[in-house]
């Protein structure tokens, strides 16, 4: 018996708990070396700890049931499904979804985001782009329940365009866009008419996701000198805190869109707004 029976269920937001090498893997051998290492915050030593115990189940029949017995309590790198595709179809079928978003959790923090000193190079911010839609498209291939969402940002318009081309053709079935505006320009500026097009015309939504807005509130919030725990053993990467402020961005992004007239520019443009907090 499935975990879901009696209708339809689509599941709006999954994840990939990945592996460091990860993208990595998937990027063109000249940006390899010049992807920054994956940022998956305090884990630590916990992380690679239950990435070797999913690794290590393949070879134990009886872990595996065990992983499957506790499919909802297992969560992170532990989970069923976490990081391997097998294993995610596998435990699909245990949910009963008819589908499921999948996106990344930390991949882009190689190439995009608040994590560095210094913005990307438009070499690094594209080449990691391609290679995270390359991985995801790769980790979806074989099972049509499993839509892959690229990412891409808007820092470059043409080069946006460029790498939206590239995931569709790739098979994602949506395209999570930072709700952080690109450099100096608003998302409805003219300069991005080619990106909402390609979208419109190929039927493919933009997302919005918690990540894309950059730093929700300042660090020294959190700088409380009390102690903050997760189940990875460390500091939740979004914390109790972070969730009172992370629907202004993409509220102050679809606002936007609307009161510029995007959506009356292009009538079939889809989007979606994932776990971003219900405040607006």
């Amino acid at each position: 018996m499935a975990y879901a029976e009696g209708r339809i269920f689509n599941d709006a937001d999954s994840h990939i708990m990945e592996t460091r090498d990860w993208l990595i893997a998937h990027a063109d051998p000249d940006i390899r070396p010049k992807l920054h290492p994956l940022a998956i915050g305090s884990g630590g030593r916990m992380v690679e700890k239950a990435i070797a115990h999913a690794d290590q189940r393949h070879r134990d029949p009886a872990a595996v049931a065990d992983a499957e017995k506790n499919l909802m309590l297992r969560k992170g790198w532990e989970a069923l499904g976490a990081f391997d595709p097998d294993e995610r179809r596998r435990a699909l079928d245990l949910l009963g979804f008819s589908s499921q978003l999948v996106f990344t959790t930390f991949a882009i923090t190689h190439f995009w985001g608040e994590f560095d000193q210094v913005r990307a190079t438009p070499e690094v911010l594209y080449g990691g782009t391609r290679a995270h839609n390359r991985a995801i498209a790769d980790f979806c291939r074989g099972d049509k329940r499993l839509l892959g969402v690229g990412f891409v940002p808007l820092d470059i318009p043409e080069l946006a365009e460029k790498e939206i081309d590239e995931a569709i053709k790739l098979g994602c079935a949506a395209i999570h866009i930072p709700s952080l505006p690109p450099a100096k320009k608003s998302p409805s500026h003219p300069d991005f008419n080619g990106v909402w097009a390609r979208l419109q015309d190929a039927d493919v939504p933009f997302m919005l996701h918690i990540g894309g807005g950059g730093r929700a509130i300042p660090r020294a919030f959190h700088n409380n000198d009390r102690p903050v725990t997760d189940f990875l053993g460390g500091g939740e990467n979004i914390r109790s805190k972070d969730f009172m402020t992370i629907h202004v961005m993409p509220e102050i992004f679809l606002s936007t869109m609307v009161l510029d007239g995007i959506f009356e520019q292009f009538p079939r443009l889809r989007g979606g707004c994932i776990e971003q907090g219900a405040m607006w």
